[in-house]
């Protein structure tokens, strides 16, 4: 099972200000078809406390949780 695995987020709608997508599926949940992902926002666009959304550098882009 994937997890903590990050993918780049294909919707050509959203994917300029989201990326990437976080895969946080758990063991918890695999009996479901789905995944559950948390958006990571390119942190120039965020609007968001610098403290409680961690910033990091996936291929050299900006983004926060």
């Amino acid at each position: 099972m994937a997890r903590f695995d990050v993918y780049r987020h294909v919707n050509r709608k959203t994917n300029k200000t989201v990326p990437y997508l976080l895969d946080v599926q758990t063991d918890f949940l695999n009996m479901l078809a789905t995944r559950m992902v948390v958006p990571l926002i390119l942190a120039d666009e965020a609007k968001a406390v610098r403290r409680l959304n961690p910033e990091f550098a996936i291929e050299s882009l900006k983004v926060m949780v």
